[in-house]
């Protein structure tokens, strides 16, 4: 049971992280994040974590020594098995680092919860004390049929993209309402004779609208995604899908 999310893609580390950071990140991300009782947690073996020079942090959030399968072993110093350390999103952070430390990406395993703050999570607590910049798009695809969309990292800043979504959701509210007869002439066709447009003129036009559509839409500017027809070529909204 459980819901699984698919991931495409990496992002880019800039610059590339030395040998003890990469293997302080793996670590993280194959061990299981638990709360801790700090005190104890002191007492125990902790070499990557020291190598990088972190604290134990909150709930011993920082701690990677567990031992056991994926440092699962109940010992004294646990204080919920089945609760993370405070301020960690879940029990497992399945983002890791490739062995060059030019690249973080989904560890492929199943039932990846709360990625997008797990995100922001490594960006905050580890990349950025490092001087470590990350930058690049990952593509999500969950088991539900609407669920997919976009990670978008630049410059360490985080945001996620559903353009699809939001597309169609364009053409479904009453600000978006497309009243398209059947014998309308389709937006190409209207705009090359009015404007006297070659078939490669008009089918640029058009790019540059469906362009500026996906940028306001990623940026939740349904408003001026609603008038694009109006910015780019003098027209009603009616023409809204031939360009969706």
């Amino acid at each position: 049971m459980g819901y699984t999310t698919e991931f495409n893609g990496s992002f880019k580390i800039t610059p590339a992280l030395p040998p003890k950071q990469v293997k302080y990140l793996q670590k993280f991300n194959k061990t299981r994040r638990m709360n801790r009782d700090t005190e104890k947690v002191k007492t125990l073996p902790d070499q990557e974590r020291v190598a990088v020079d972190l604290p134990i942090g909150d709930g011993s959030g920082y701690f990677v020594g567990g031992i056991g399968f994926m440092g699962q072993n109940n010992d004294d110093s646990i204080i919920n098995y089945n609760r993370p350390a405070r301020g960690q999103p879940s029990l497992w952070c399945q983002w890791t680092v490739n062995d060059e430390g030019t690249e973080l990406a989904w560890d492929e395993d199943e039932k990846f919860y709360c990625y997008v703050e797990w995100l922001d999570y490594i960006i905050t607590h580890f990349l950025k004390i490092w001087g470590v910049e990350l930058n690049g798009i990952i593509e999500w695809k969950g088991e539900g049929s609407e669920d997919f969309g976009r990670i978008v990292v630049d410059s360490n800043n985080v945001r996620t993209q559903t353009t699809e979504i939001s597309l169609q959701r364009l053409t479904k509210t009453p600000a978006g309402a497309i009243r398209r007869g059947g014998s309308m002439d389709s937006l190409k066709t209207t705009i090359m004779r009015r404007d006297g447009l070659t078939s490669v003129q008009a089918d640029a036009k058009i790019k540059n609208a469906r362009d500026a559509i996906t940028e306001y839409l990623e940026y939740g500017d349904t408003e001026s995604a609603h008038e694009v027809c109006e910015e780019f070529f003098g027209l009603e909204p009616d023409y809204l899908l031939d360009l969706i």
